[in-house]
């Protein structure tokens, strides 16, 4: 298999998918039936933090791997009032699932996100004390608008550090 990835895709901790079919790194899987946005097939997401959406990290143990798909992709948004538009989510007919990624290789996906990807990822991924403390300071070198730093870390700390009452407080000053 080549190294080019399509996108990503979460399986519960015993790497059941969310029908509760097992699945397993390095296959390949084929789904043999009209393949539906929404409904059917082998979904996955192109960018990593909008598989949050489907699979809570910060609720349960999940898994994530890389995936490339081996047969047509029809690709479709999924709009959420709450998480708002997620474009780029893929369903096909033939995929591989490549190898779980490690907490580092996720963290490094981090690096390459804007400010509302990060958002994203922040709301959805349990985070160790380490990774906390190295996305606070990436945040606080490289992001300059005073603004987006501002509610990056108060996104850490009211879903990563569980400070139920940052926003409240930000509403009193």
């Amino acid at each position: 298999m080549d190294n080019e990835f399509d996108g990503y895709k979460a399986f519960n901790a015993d790497f059941s998918n969310c029908v509760g079919e097992k699945c397993q790194e390095s296959t390949v899987y084929e789904y043999h039936g009209d393949v539906l946005e929404r409904r059917s097939g082998f979904h996955f997401c192109k960018r990593l933090e909008d598989v949050f959406k489907y699979y809570n990290g910060l609720k349960k143990d999940i898994i994530i791997c890389r995936v490339k798909a081996l047969s047509d992709v029809i690709w479709y948004s999924d709009e959420d009032y709450f998480y708002g538009d997620y474009d780029d989510i893929g369903v096909c007919s033939k995929i591989y699932i490549g190898n779980v990624m490690s907490r580092d290789e996720i963290i490094a996906c981090v690096d390459n996100m804007g400010p509302y990807s990060l958002m994203r990822f922040l709301r959805g991924y349990r985070l160790n004390c380490e990774e906390i403390e190295y996305i606070k300071k990436m945040i606080s070198d490289s992001c300059k608008d005073v603004f987006f730093r501002d509610n990056l870390l108060d996104c850490i700390s009211y879903y990563q550090e569980n400070d139920v009452d940052v926003y409240s407080r930000k509403l009193k000053r």
